[in-house]
């Protein structure tokens, strides 16, 4: 039975091209040719709607949902945050909650909130909170912002809860977290302010990938069982062409520097991996490096860091579906702790579009559409990842413009008189990665803790 289909990944089915469009698109052909070879990202990417770009530089914009609230710094009784909230709030009292200006995961910060919302005080801390110590106050001012010390004005709906309940360890001077808990309009009100959450602006660069072919005269003469030699070359630098932007979409980097033969301007793109390390790096975990499972073997701790991991994940990711990239040795991992029956042992084998072939992974949170990939099976430092990807939001920009497209081309640069023949790929395009916070890193799966 059919559980995904080519649509989870963007791709375009193959009854959706018109006639010829496809054998046109030459990066099309690594997902004809080869679609469960060494490049299955730039494959699926390949096939997808393309998104060009009309310069070598490029930007997105990218926000993390809505947190409604978090930590914050302290409670004060004065403006000037000089005199820290110890006891005795009572009913009506004015308090100054000092928090950052700076959106940051698990923190509060001052763009969530504004007049006219209600907020809840909330104590917590790593052995769980106390709901007994929970106060209500209604934000009665603008919020301030002034870097470090930004502040919310708020008035308490309510006398100290804590302080009042004679079983209750905590108050509200120990209170740690704010969280909007709504609004409250008196009748006939005027509309209230608007929030302004600051988006996170992104950008990237495009990079130029030549693979280049050379064949003399005798070799382009000389008979081979696989057939046309030309044409098994151009098929095999095709190949290599698409995993060369296969690694720079997973593992290459953001960066400009000067090229020393040309001395033109030279630029990387950045991949999955640069975008997490920068941009969501609360996002990657080291299985056999964490120190809470200090050197357990896998099937004892595997199934618990892996939860761990994933429930960090699923906080922000809308949906319930990954694809995961993953090398052979994390598969060896799953299918470990799957017949140890420590995790779901829902693996069911699918093909969709193209032949591109998946696993389908019911588990505790979601499901998850795995893919094992050759590239990081071959290298062992890989072998054991897990890329959990969400490939709506992950774009192959061509650079486009001014009637010349650098997408996939395949030109020859036979110079005259030679005997034989020279070819080049070449693309010129860099990679896109939105709501990279919705995207994760999972390292050390199958592998026995080393701390």
């Amino acid at each position: 039975m059919d559980y995904v289909s080519s649509n989870f990944f963007g791709m375009r089915s193959s009854e959706e091209w018109a006639e010829d469009q496809l054998v046109k698109n030459l990066r099309a052909m690594i997902m004809m040719m080869y679609p469960n070879g060494d490049a299955p990202l730039t494959a699926i990417k390949s096939v997808s709607e393309v998104v060009p770009t009309p310069t070598p530089e490029y930007s997105w914009l990218t926000q993390r949902l809505a947190g409604h609230g978090g930590t914050f710094t302290e409670l004060y009784t004065d403006v000037a945050l000089s005199s820290a909230y110890t006891s005795g709030g009572s009913e009506n009292d004015i308090l100054y909650c000092k928090m950052g200006a700076t959106v940051t995961e698990g923190s509060a910060d001052i763009y969530e909130f504004l007049e006219g919302q209600i907020v809840t005080f909330r104590y917590y801390n790593a052995a769980g909170g106390d709901s007994r110590a929970d106060t209500v106050a209604e934000v009665v001012d603008d919020p301030v912002a002034n870097g470090a010390s930004s502040y919310i004005k708020v008035k308490l709906l309510e006398d100290d809860r804590g302080e009042n309940d004679a079983n209750c360890s905590f108050d509200l001077s120990d209170c740690n977290e704010v969280w909007v808990t709504g609004t409250a309009s008196g009748e006939g009100s005027d509309p209230i302010e608007a929030t302004n959450r600051i988006p996170t602006k992104i950008f990237n660069y495009t990079q130029i990938f030549q693979n280049t072919l050379e064949l003399t005269g005798t070799a382009l003469a000389t008979k081979i069982e696989t057939g046309d030699p030309l044409n098994q070359e151009e098929r095999e630098k095709l190949l290599d062409h698409g995993m060369d932007i296969e690694w720079a979409g997973l593992y290459g980097i953001r960066k400009t520097m000067t090229d020393s033969k040309t001395n033109k301007e030279k630029r990387l793109t950045g991949g999955f991996d640069w975008m997490l390390r920068n941009y969501a790096s609360s996002n990657r975990f080291l299985l056999h490096r964490d120190s809470s499972y200090s050197s357990q073997a896998w099937l004892n701790y595997g199934d618990d860091a892996l939860l761990d991991a994933m429930e960090s994940l699923y906080r922000w990711n809308k949906g319930t579906d990954y694809f995961v990239l993953l090398g052979s040795g994390a598969q060896k991992g799953l299918t470990q702790l799957a017949r140890a029956n420590r995790i779901s042992n829902d693996f069911e084998g699918q093909t969709i579009d193209y032949g591109f072939q998946l696993n389908r992974w019911v588990n505790d949170f979601g499901t998850c559409y795995t893919h094992i990939s050759p590239l990081m099976s071959r290298h062992a430092s890989l072998r054991n990842t897990m890329l959990f990807l969400k490939p709506e939001d992950i774009h192959f920009r061509p650079l486009v413009g001014n009637g010349e497209n650098r997408d996939t081309k395949l030109k020859d640069v036979t110079t005259t008189g030679k005997d034989g023949v020279k070819e080049q790929y070449i693309t010129e395009g860099g990679w896109e990665f939105h709501n990279i916070e919705r995207m994760g890193w999972i390292e050390g799966v199958g592998l026995a803790n080393v701390v």
